[in-house]
């Protein structure tokens, strides 16, 4: 227990503890590291990644199955998460101590895990979707996508990477989350190195600007409507009102036009895409989509608001009488997404704890507010591009 604390206390600002109650054994351990491609310049593109595939290079080998061992890089973060047993959390906080204290950064590593790399950054380049390079196009974003710079990738030194490494692989960047049942977590850890506080929220910079565009990508007979939001601030009664909102918009176009789909890609603490995607046989021009839109504000009044959030409410509740399924890894994904953005670990339990206390008094107006936003453009909601699939 002393090394794992030393482990927390010295390298992480701060630890936390999720509690799993209907996990026995299961524990699950991740360290979040606030090191992310936005954060490389010009002639850094890939090093985030490389340095996430050089600090898992124990895992490289290994058969040991005790423990499952995950990296991933985005704009702004990379994670490492553990799933184990309750025994083998030493072994993990030891692989974890390993990762802060740059064991895995040496020049042997660095020209053995570089051919993955490489190899992973022609698969991801040709696979990537081209919607996606569309959304980003003409944004800070774009010039930083995680898996870097080909050219980048293949010149660069371990000179180069230790010092980014050690630029910020620092424990004021650093926090670890670890899942399970408290009882057997409080085996291996102190109860005084939790975390007891909200973290402070990074309200990132707003890279996406109103400049809109109509692409064509493809010919699938599909149409995307992408509305960009940008945060101010956040608040945990947003998670029950985007959900709304979302399920409002979905029935308003399903009523409208027939089958749609709608959803929301969220790529930074403060800024995401809104989609709706409809037949493009519906939409030929610009006034079609203006037409629709307005249909969906029409159609959506407060009446129309009012009579979906009983049914909504019916529904979730009958939802919910049965359970939810857990598992460790996505409830993890969830945990440190709401880190980031709320300051706090946020967890499906405590989602459903948030719709159940909001629903009964849900702010029609402000729903209502929502669903005008889809025909009052402004800096922080406007429709940002028509891609045609």
């Amino acid at each position: 227990m002393g090394k794992i604390k030393e482990t927390i206390m010295k390298y992480s600002t701060g630890f936390y503890v999720y509690n799993m109650e209907l996990f026995k054994d299961s524990v699950a351990i991740a360290l979040v590291v606030s090191c992310g491609s936005m954060k490389e310049s010009e002639n850094q593109r890939g090093f985030s990644h490389i340095i996430e595939h050089m600090n898992l290079f124990f895992d490289r080998y290994s058969c040991d199955r005790k423990m499952k061992c995950l990296g991933y890089t985005d704009f702004f973060y990379t994670y490492y998460l553990f799933v184990t047993y309750g025994l083998n959390v030493s072994e993990c906080m030891e692989r974890i101590n390993e990762i802060v204290t740059g064991e895995y950064i040496s020049d042997r590593i660095l020209k053995s895990i570089k051919m993955d790399v490489l190899e992973e950054y022609y698969r991801k380049d040709k696979e990537c979707n081209k919607e996606y390079k569309c959304l980003f196009n003409g944004t800070e974003y774009f010039d930083h996508f995680a898996i870097g710079n080909i050219d980048v990738i293949k010149d660069c030194k371990y000179s180069d990477i230790s010092e980014y490494y050690k630029e910020h692989y620092i424990p004021e960047n650093t926090d670890i989350i670890i899942m399970g049942n408290k009882a057997v977590i409080e085996n291996y850890v102190s109860n005084d190195c939790i975390v007891r506080h909200t973290r402070k929220v990074t309200l990132r910079p707003k890279y996406c600007i109103a400049d809109f565009e109509w692409v064509k990508l493809g010919n699938s007979g599909k149409l995307r409507l992408y509305f960009y939001r940008h945060y101010v601030e956040r608040d945990k009664s947003d998670l029950m009102y985007d959900s709304l909102f979302l399920s409002l918009l979905e029935k308003a176009a399903l009523n409208i036009y027939g089958k749609t789909d709608v959803g929301k890609i969220v790529f930074s603490s403060t800024e995401e895409f809104i989609f709706i995607e409809v037949n493009n046989m519906l939409i030929k021009s610009i006034s079609d989509v203006k037409n629709l839109l307005q249909k969906i504000v029409l159609m959506a009044d407060t009446q129309f608001i009012s009579e979906f959030i009983v049914k909504y409410k019916k529904e979730y509740l009958d939802q919910i009488k049965n359970g939810y399924g857990i598992n460790l890894v996505e409830e993890m994904k969830q945990c440190i997404s709401s880190l980031e953005i709320y300051g706090e670990l946020i967890g499906y339990r405590e989602l459903n704890d948030i719709m159940l206390q909001g629903l009964d008094g849900i702010d029609v107006m402000k729903i209502s507010r929502m669903i005008d936003a889809l025909i009052n453009n402004n800096e922080s909601f406007f429709l940002y591009k028509i891609i045609e699939l």
